[in-house]
């Protein structure tokens, strides 16, 4: 049986037909489990980041009661969770403030201004790493 090149240039070329529809359909689906997995790790970031400035209410009232009078109660565990959530997901630069403003809570009386710097910066730097996010 002779070996005719046109047959085996045919015979390739329809396997590769085959094959490359598959390979294609398997790399747009890889790409878009990708995208899907970070659009949902970025709204589960700006969920976590949103419920967190919310909780800024609760310990606003906290360090203000903790100024007036020295036996306050302890952080409630619903602030305590969403920090650790917070810092769980967040960036290093968020963590470092997150742990400059922990730091304040071992102190009898906490400077109000410093704080609400605090409590900016720690926003500002949020919004930074949601939208690096997206870049």
């Amino acid at each position: 049986m002779e070996k005719n090149p046109a047959i085996i240039v045919a015979l390739i070329t329809a396997i590769a037909a085959i094959i490359a529809p598959i390979i294609t359909s398997y790399n747009n689906n890889k790409t878009q489990l990708q995208l899907k997995n970070m659009d949902l790790f970025y709204k589960d970031k700006s969920d976590i980041y949103q419920r967190f400035c919310l909780a800024f209410e609760t310990l606003d009232s906290w360090v203000h009661d903790l100024n007036e009078n020295i036996d306050n109660e302890p952080l409630s565990n619903e602030y305590l969770n969403i920090h650790k959530l917070t810092y769980l997901i967040s960036n290093d630069e968020v963590r470092t403030l997150l742990d400059e403003l922990s730091s304040h809570f071992d102190k009898p009386a906490i400077n109000e201004g410093k704080y609400e710097i605090l409590k900016k910066e720690i926003i500002k730097s949020m919004n930074y790493d949601l939208q690096s996010f997206n870049n």
